[in-house]
């Protein structure tokens, strides 16, 4: 990672981080909004983990916020031309499935599912979105009574979730959500995916397709990873297996 962040590297000088963080990070207010409202945790409460890997997630959101900011000391790692881009996703539950397996909790408590389709988007999104340097967003798909405030991600990414644990009649307009998405410019965008071998990395190499110039990484194969990581490369990709002995 610190390698594809210089930007004297073959592929050019990184752009934009997209931060996997975790509903642990906000776990401790148990989805309860400002003043008790439904709407879900806000993303700008004071960080509340209640396990060290909540705390772990809630130092990497930290440091990209010092990435995004005009820091560039002289430590390996650290960008040389200035800040970073950084997006933060606070991912719910990504196993998640919309027809009604693996919702985390029984209906009518506050959810946190995120289907596959919506976590493509969603990324979709983080990848694509113009102008702006440091964000902290909900990933989760749209619910009655949810565990984080959704509606912030939309309004930040232009994000427009698909599945929901409400009663849904029909999908949005088609121009709705093509207006969403920003028309691709001449050749395609490079994305690292560290983890790819996870469940987050096998569903985006799905749901994205061939939309992307994929570069994956991760410390063991894609074969050896989660059921839906293990596709073949696919030509618009390349997998580096990341050397844990430093």
């Amino acid at each position: 990672m610190t390698r594809a962040l210089r930007p004297d590297n073959d592929k050019g000088a990184c752009r934009r981080v997209v931060y996997a963080s975790s509903i642990n990070a906000v776990l401790g207010y148990g989805g309860v909004g400002r003043d008790g409202e439904a709407s879900g945790t806000a993303w700008d409460v004071p960080v509340w983990p209640v396990n060290v890997y909540g705390a772990t997630k809630c130092w990497g959101e930290a440091l990209a916020r010092v990435y995004s900011t005009s820091y560039t000391g002289p430590s390996a790692g650290e960008p040389a031309d200035g800040p970073l881009s950084c997006i933060c996703v606070r991912i719910g539950s990504p196993r998640w499935d919309p027809e009604g397996r693996g919702i985390p909790a029984p209906v009518g408590e506050p959810q946190w599912g995120l289907s596959s389709r919506d976590c493509g988007q969603l990324f979709e999104r983080c990848v694509d979105v113009e102008d702006l340097a440091f964000a902290i967003v909900p990933g989760v798909s749209r619910h009655a009574a949810s565990w984080m405030d959704v509606q912030h991600t939309c309004d930040v990414l232009g994000y427009e979730p698909l599945d929901s644990t409400t009663v849904v009649t029909s999908l949005p307009p088609a121009a709705v959500l093509v207006g969403c998405v920003r028309p691709r410019e001449i050749g395609k965008t490079r994305v690292l995916v560290t983890g790819a071998s996870g469940l987050v990395g096998g569903i985006l190499r799905i749901e994205w397709g061939n939309r992307y110039e994929l570069r994956l990484a991760d410390i063991k194969p894609i074969e050896e990873g989660k059921s839906s990581s293990k596709l073949p490369l696919q030509t618009h990709e390349e997998f580096w297996l990341l050397d844990t002995s430093d």
